[in-house]
């Protein structure tokens, strides 16, 4: 299995109130990262690795109201991920189609 990596970049206007926003503003001193996969056999897959490597599951994935399927976990920090598969967005080229 390829490794996965996750990097979610901000661009702000103003740092210093961003940082003021983020850290006092919202009264949740985290974050909640959502990361796409391209079918729920992924999403299962992630989170299982995830878990084996130490994440705290907290919710099974499973089908969602909304027609998707996801799962969530805390990492060892304790920021909150869900892993989903949305059947109505496409999230991008696949591996096979080459560059």
């Amino acid at each position: 299995m390829k490794p996965r990596m996750s990097m979610i970049t901000l661009g702000v206007d103003d740092l210093k109130r961003s940082i003021e926003f983020y850290k006092n503003g919202l009264g949740f001193n985290s974050f909640a990262i959502a990361h796409n996969v391209s079918s729920e056999a992924e999403v299962i897959s992630v989170i299982n690795q995830a878990v084996q490597a130490g994440a705290i599951l907290v919710k099974e994935p499973q089908k969602v109201f909304w027609g998707g399927f996801s799962g969530y976990f805390k990492d060892l920090d304790g920021h909150l991920w869900e892993i989903a598969f949305n059947p109505y967005t496409w999230i991008g080229p696949s591996d096979e189609a080459g560059p």
